[in-house]
């Protein structure tokens, strides 16, 4: 208990890497909201879009079904691993097809 060399650090990134995290992560919510890249009902990483939000949506989404007597199927995906094993070269080049560009991938 008495060692610091015992413990290791809550982030292993140093402060200057964090601040370019958080400034390369703002600059692509703008990009990806600005150009309205993302749905709407897209949850979970977006601010005020958790996933309260998201089952408070999809409530109100099936109140609404029911209530017009229409008939609901409903299909619940765990995407948890998904970036794992995304490959980098295709992610940017879907990201110039949509329109990125670029600019985007230059953070100079």
């Amino acid at each position: 208990k008495d060692k610091v060399s015992n413990y290791k650090p809550v982030c292993s990134l140093s402060p200057i890497s964090k601040i370019i995290e958080k400034v390369i992560y703002n600059r692509i919510i703008l990009f990806l909201d600005r150009y309205e890249i993302i749905s709407n009902t897209q949850f979970g990483f977006r601010k005020n879009m958790g996933s309260e939000t998201a089952r408070l949506n999809y409530i109100e989404f099936l109140k609404n079904e029911l209530t017009n007597y229409k008939y609901i199927i409903s299909m619940l995906l765990d995407h948890s691993k998904a970036f794992y094993v995304i490959d980098h070269k295709i992610l940017e080049m879907n990201s110039n097809i949509k329109g990125s560009g670029e600019n985007f991938w230059n953070f100079s």
